[in-house]
C-alpha cells in the first residue's frame, strides 16, 4: 500500500471537517477535556495549528490525522505534534511523519516535539527523537 500525507489549508480543512474529524475525535477525547473539536478547530481556521491527513492512495481511504501547533514567537520555530489519530499506524506513520519533517525544513523550522503516551518515545527514538521531559497530569477533582 502507499500513503500520501499532506498538511490542510484552514479553507481545505473547513470544507472538509466532516471526513477528519470523526478519524481525529478519539484523540481529542484522549486529552481529557484539555482540548475540545471547537478549539481545535478555532486554532485551525486562524491558522495557528494545522491539520495534515493521511491518505492510502490505492483505496483513497483517510487512515490518519494529526493537528501539528506552530510556534513562531519562541527563540527558535518549532511545530508540536499535538494529536494523532487513525488506523493501521504501523503502515504509514513513519513515512508521513518524513513528510511532515521535509515540509518542516523547508519552512524554515527548527525543531519538531511529539506528545504523546509512554509508547510514543520508542517510536520515536528511531525517528531521531529523544525524550526531554514528562508530562504529569493531576485530576484535581479526584484529589483528597
Amino acid at each position: 500500500m502507499t500513503f500520501h500525507a499532506y498538511p490542510l489549508s484552514p479553507e481545505q480543512a473547513s470544507a472538509t471537517a466532516e471526513q477528519w474529524q470523526p478519524v481525529l475525535q478519539p484523540a481529542i477525547d484522549d486529552a481529557e477535556g484539555r482540548w475540545t473539536w471547537r478549539q481545535c478547530f478555532a486554532d485551525v481556521l486562524l491558522g495557528n495549528t494545522i491539520i495534515w491527513v493521511v491518505v492510502e492512495v490505492e483505496t483513497q481511504k483517510l487512515v490518519g490525522v494529526c493537528t501539528v501547533r506552530l510556534f513562531h514567537g519562541a527563540a527558535v520555530p518549532w511545530l508540536l505534534i499535538e494529536d494523532l489519530a487513525g488506523e493501521r499506524f504501523d503502515e504509514w506513520f513513519e513515512a508521513a511523519y518524513l513528510t511532515l519533517e521535509t515540509t518542516a525544513r523547508q519552512r524554515g523550522y527548527k525543531q519538531i516535539v511529539l506528545e504523546g503516551r509512554h509508547g510514543w518515545a520508542r517510536k520515536m527514538s528511531k525517528l531521531g527523537f529523544n525524550p526531554t521531559r514528562v508530562q504529569c497530569v493531576k485530576k484535581l477533582e479526584d484529589a483528597a
